[in-house]
């Protein structure tokens, strides 16, 4: 059942590793993004519903969009070896001369599953059977390598006799 009273995305933006760059990335479906890209294309309104605005000039303002409210934060960047803060400037300009950069902020915003909210992240199952024919099911590797409470023994497999 869809449980419409939980948040299913986590608002936080994910850190992720470009070019020995740290870049903090939010969700494309964000609010914050819908409203940046409102904001930016209000005054070209009557361009956009017409058709007449260039394919330039909407480069430019989804630039400006995803600098302002998708990429958020960044370590490890910066110009002529010094390391530069965050701002919304230098996100257009970075987002602008590195296409490379764009394409890859835009598939991780665009990845729900980068979103999800911590709480319903499933941790993966790990199995191991042991000499005597025990399966071992784990819900770490942790408690594999400790064979700690956390595991649970399952009997052995009865193979049926055909």
């Amino acid at each position: 059942m869809l449980d419409i009273g939980k948040k299913k995305y986590s608002d936080d933006g994910v850190w992720k590793e470009y070019e020995g760059a740290r870049l903090k990335i939010g969700r494309a479906a964000s609010s914050d993004y819908m409203s940046a890209t409102e904001a930016l294309d209000r005054p070209y309104k009557r361009q956009i519903d017409k058709g007449t605005l260039s394919a330039k000039k909407r480069r430019d303002l989804n630039i400006r969009a995803i600098a302002r409210a998708v990429l958020v934060d960044w370590d490890g960047v910066g110009e002529a070896g010094e390391a530069l803060p965050y701002s919304e400037e230098l996100g257009v300009k970075a987002l602008s001369n590195d296409p490379d950069l764009l394409e890859f902020v835009i598939d991780i915003s665009i990845e729900n599953s980068n979103y999800v909210a911590r709480a319903e992240k499933k941790q993966p199952t790990k199995l191991k059977v042991t000499k005597n024919g025990y399966m071992i099911m784990a819900l770490n590797s942790n408690s594999l390598n400790n064979w700690n409470s956390k595991a649970k023994r399952c009997p052995p497999l009865k193979r049926s006799q055909t």
